[in-house]
């Protein structure tokens, strides 16, 4: 008879359990609530600008006096904004002008991505594709790698219709000849 008082105190504390259930339970509901309400009302104020401001704010990020470059582009400018958030992400891309500057520095980049014919014209296109119709302004320099100078023919042609500022700056390095 011994086991009556255990088995009391064992119902007692399943009692006491099922109750804390219940109260954490109800602590989860409210909590979830709280913070749907939060996030309802707490969201960061220059999401609620207008695109045409926002990508104006973005375009005076852009560097006055020294471009965009290659290999630092992923650095630059659009290139950040564009990872903050989908947001800026979807601005910067409809944000032509972002795009319309570009300086290539050979020598800066490998000779492993330097010799491979069409990656440094894919990126050059690319860029130059998201400036749309913008006009645009390029600097190439090419100081100490050879370069294959048929190469950027093929993006200056491509791109002559829409180019107003043009430099290219070759130092020592040999051309080579296009084949």
């Amino acid at each position: 008879m011994m086991s009556a008082p255990l088995r009391r105190r064992l119902a007692e504390l399943d009692a006491q359990i099922v109750e804390q259930k219940r109260v954490l339970d109800e602590l989860q509901r409210t909590r979830s609530d709280v913070e749907r309400e939060l996030h309802a009302t707490a969201t960061f104020p220059v999401l609620k600008l207008p695109t045409e401001i926002t990508a104006e704010i973005f375009l005076c990020c852009l560097p006055l006096f020294l471009p965009l470059r290659i290999p630092h582009a992923t650095f630059s400018a659009p290139i950040n904004l564009a990872r903050v958030c989908q947001l800026w992400r979807n601005i910067v891309l409809a944000t032509p002008a972002l795009w319309s500057k570009l300086d290539v520095w050979v020598d800066e980049l490998s000779t492993k991505v330097v010799s491979q014919p069409g990656l440094i014209e894919g990126r050059i296109d690319r860029w130059f594709s998201l400036a749309r119709n913008c006009p645009l302004s390029f600097d190439f320099h090419c100081l100490g790698q050879p370069f294959e100078l048929g190469r950027l023919r093929g993006i200056i042609h491509r791109w002559s219709h829409r180019i107003r500022y043009i430099h290219l700056h070759f130092g020592p390095a040999p051309l080579t000849p296009a084949p």
